[in-house]
């Protein structure tokens, strides 16, 4: 991959400025990002408005010259924030005030809420799960242009779904190759199945895209305080399921929930929600999440694989941590949480995923009390067909191969931070 021309005039625009004013020319913290704040202020608690500008102001500190971050990195950023964050977030606020009797009368779908490390078959068997006729699960497209609330008539024609995908092709006018190589490790075309992120991006509730330079508000996302956001999640799908409701449940997933179990637990009660937890060696997931990493960073840099932003020791580090403390939460939520608040938890080796997927998920319906029917299981055995022939053709992460060493780490390093991860699953 390489910067194209938009990117390297953007930051030599901003580079420029910056030598003459010694001010940024790019804030994250645009004037239409706080515009947006104060609108946002009108229609949600002070609290909630408090809890998401405090986590934009440690975004825009944290995206600083001084720091590594290109004047493109910071544009881009505080565009994606506005677009996907926030615009929507203040238009599901007014829709919520004006569905309060909705709301108070609705309940949830039976949901299966599948989380756990990235890079552990999530995306795999989130997939598998979103094949049944009879589930609903959320589209990235519904969520990046959330209003009207799409119903089942107009859902596989809407014209937000190829407003979406032209959106996710962009990316290539950034960076050469992106959306392929995008697409490498992440099943995505931006308008199909996806997990709930943009709904947590509408709270700003998203780890710091480039992890190692981001440490303030990286620590702000880590508490496990971010109840609003989850309400307001929970509030999105009982309006969305409202106007488009599944004959059966609802599937969701997102390893980002890993860092918040108490939030989502205390959201979703026993009865609405399924807890499935993917899991796999350490070894395997670190790396392979270091390589999307990188990818992510490079948008915007001044030159992929020159930039100083572009550490792969760094990288190997704070993904090894991340991916530690996603552990180490969803242990104690299992453990200690579920048991007292009766919630069902499911979880699923890698191994047995790839080794067995349609027994893997006929396990899961059988836990969670749902229906396998034989028409599910011919769409599963035609998805699995179609993937096959897909990886076949190039497609899959297993045709980008990837160490721990590559990114300065080792088994040894590894061994020592998941010990107790790795003797529960009796990993090597």
């Amino acid at each position: 991959m390489r910067t194209l021309p938009p990117i390297r005039f953007l930051n030599a625009c901003g580079d420029t400025f910056h030598r003459i004013t010694r001010r940024p020319l790019f804030h994250v913290k645009s004037r239409k990002v706080k515009q947006q704040l104060k609108e946002l202020r009108e229609v949600v608690p002070e609290e909630v408005a408090d809890e998401i500008e405090t986590s934009i102001d440690l975004l825009d500190e944290a995206y600083s010259e001084e720091k590594g971050f290109s004047p493109a990195q910071r544009l881009l950023t505080s565009i994606f924030l506005s677009n996907l964050g926030l615009k929507p977030r203040v238009a599901l606020e007014k829709a919520y005030l004006e569905h309060q009797e909705v709301l108070q009368k609705a309940t949830l779908p039976r949901t299966l809420l599948v989380t756990g490390m990235a890079r552990t078959g999530s995306t795999l068997l989130h997939n598998l799960l979103g094949q049944d006729p009879s589930c609903r699960y959320l589209t990235g497209w519904e969520q990046q242009h959330p209003l009207p609330f799409p119903t089942a008539d107009t859902y596989h024609s809407d014209p937000r779904i190829e407003k979406a995908r032209e959106g996710f092709k962009g990316m290539d006018k950034l960076v050469s190759n992106a959306t392929r190589y995008y697409r490498m490790y992440h099943d995505h075309d931006g308008a199909a199945l996806e997990e709930e992120y943009y709904l947590l991006l509408h709270s700003v509730l998203f780890p710091s895209i480039i992890l190692p330079r981001t440490g303030s508000h990286f620590d702000f996302f880590l508490k496990e305080d971010k109840f609003a956001a989850y309400q307001h999640l929970k509030n999105f799908l009982l309006l969305n399921c409202h106007y488009h409701p599944p004959k059966s449940h609802l599937v969701l997933k997102t390893p980002l929930h890993g860092f918040h179990m108490k939030e989502l637990l205390a959201t979703f009660n026993k009865d609405e929600a399924v807890l499935v937890v993917t899991h796999r060696n350490p070894k395997n997931t670190v790396p392979s999440l270091c390589r999307l990493m990188l990818f992510t960073m490079v948008i915007g840099m001044r030159e992929v694989g020159k930039d100083p932003m572009y550490c792969v020791e760094e990288v190997g580090k704070r993904t090894a941590e991340w991916q530690h403390i996603i552990t180490e939460r969803v242990r104690e939520a299992t453990t200690h949480i579920t048991p007292k608040t009766g919630h069902k938890v499911v979880h699923v080796e890698y191994r047995d995923l790839i080794r067995d997927p349609i027994g893997t998920v006929r396990g899961i319906y059988e836990a969670a009390g749902l229906s396998f029917t034989p028409e599910y299981e011919d769409a599963l055995r035609a998805y699995l067909e179609a993937s096959a022939r897909e990886r076949e053709s190039g497609k899959g992460s297993h045709h980008m191969p990837y160490s721990l060493e590559e990114f300065g780490l080792s088994d040894e390093y590894i061994e020592n931070m998941f010990a107790q991860y790795m003797k529960e699953h009796g990993y090597r």
